[in-house]
């Protein structure tokens, strides 16, 4: 790495991590407030609310904007071709899940104990942040982190302010989070839109060529897509519907302050792994031991904010969480951690989109992701809301390891020559 490129990095990261911070604390920020101004019934049923905009967007978005960090190092492509290819599959991948959800309408609103329009505000938000990250795909690729960051900032003040507005201004409860929520990711995926429009990357036709080049990165991802929110909403659906509503909200409480941590590892991932792809490009062993090098000192950082978390929960969590949610300390910790092994694993995926095996990572997705159904429902079972975190600490590290392994399969790095200095 010349000085130039680490300098750029640095930046990069800094940005990333700087604008991802402070997303982070206006939603920690936000989580004081809405604990206080919703009951754990409340605060559980708008959390399920976004975790179906979560959902619905792997499906939607079929995984497009990280075939688009990969493509933009292609030069036998039309970059802005692909691009648009891009924006119309995810608009058709929408229609799609809509038909499907009138469908299964009855059994969705079981699970999720959402009225049913809901669900469809879900899809809206969905389809709106596709386009959205594709926008800052575009970004990511070009890096052109301030605007990344920008975007990513006022997309969270958006959030905030129409949230307070609906919630104590119009007295709209729960439902004036989901709005908050839904007007921040039409607001954002519309201008994004039209930026796409005029940087020339919307046109009104799809290639053909583009459509296959893209369905066959977006397809075979999106088992892991699946299987990535399996793991992520497992946990939470079986709390609510084993021990209730009121649980549920203490879990997803908790578990949103560990989302905290993993909003800043996922920024500073996306500043890492365009640096990363470049330099694999070069097939030079220098780079690649230098690449593992700075893995290393990433996981160590990451465990030094695990650890500082936990610090900062085991005195202040009381102040960010009312007594009706007492019960979040119980698994404040495990879910840290559980974060710190998932901010580990985003490293070394980047090894296994750069072999372009993304059907491996599928594989491990899914086979993990229903592990961890069933952990999770044997631990909550036993342990009540306990099980829950230490079930999802158990298969956030399953995660790391395994897919740790596979990207060493899919591209050989110098892991334990660096290690041993051997």
């Amino acid at each position: 790495m010349t000085t130039n490129e680490g300098g750029k990095l640095i930046r990069a990261t800094l940005l990333y991590a700087g604008s991802s911070a402070l997303v982070s604390g206006i939603s920690v920020g936000l989580l004081p407030i809405l604990t206080r101004a919703f009951s754990p019934e409340d605060f559980a049923l708008m959390s399920l609310f976004v975790i179906c905009v979560n959902a619905l967007s792997a499906l939607c978005g079929m995984g497009l904007h990280g075939a688009i960090n990969v493509r933009y190092v292609d030069k036998s492509i039309s970059f802005s071709d692909f691009v648009s290819t891009s924006i119309w599959l995810t608009l058709i991948s929408a229609c799609i899940v809509g038909v499907l959800m009138l469908f299964a309408q009855t059994p969705l609103v079981r699970l999720t104990e959402l009225p049913p329009q809901w669900l469809y505000f879900a899809l809206f938000a969905a389809l709106a942040n596709g386009v959205l990250l594709i926008r800052l795909a575009i970004w990511q690729a070009q890096r052109r982190a301030g605007l990344f960051a920008t975007t990513r900032v006022v997309q969270a003040l958006v959030d905030l302010t129409t949230t307070l507005v609906f919630i104590y201004v119009l007295h709209l409860g729960w439902q004036g989070r989901g709005y908050g929520v839904f007007a921040a990711f039409i607001a954002m995926g519309g201008f994004s839109l039209i930026l796409l429009w005029h940087e020339g990357f919307l046109k009104p036709r799809m290639e053909r060529d583009y459509v296959k080049n893209a369905l066959g990165f977006g397809v075979p991802l999106l088992p892991h897509l699946l299987g990535s929110q399996v793991m992520f909403m497992s946990d939470r659906l079986i709390v609510t519907n084993l021990l209730g509503l009121e649980t549920g909200g203490v879990y997803m409480a908790a578990a949103q302050i560990g989302l905290g941590l993993n909003l800043v590892v996922v920024s500073m991932n996306r500043a890492f792994s365009p640096w990363l792809l470049r330099s694999l490009s070069r097939n030079d062993q220098t780079a690649e031991r230098r690449i593992v090098r700075l893995s290393y000192l990433y996981f160590l950082c990451l465990i030094g904010l695990g650890l500082l978390m936990c610090a900062l929960c085991y005195f202040a969590l009381n102040l960010i969480l009312p007594p009706a949610y007492a019960e979040a300390q119980r698994i404040i910790y495990p879910i840290i951690f559980g974060n710190v092994f998932t901010g580990a694993y985003f490293v070394v995926t980047n090894y296994i989109f750069y072999a372009n095996r993304t059907g491996w990572l599928s594989m491990i997705t899914v086979a993990v992701g229903l592990t961890s159904v069933v952990l999770s429902y044997a631990f909550i079972s036993n342990w009540g809301l306990a099980g829950a975190g230490y079930a999802f600490l158990i298969s956030q590290i399953m995660l790391f390891c395994i897919t740790w392994w596979v990207a060493q399969k899919a591209h050989k790095m110098p892991w334990w020559t660096v290690l041993t200095g051997r």
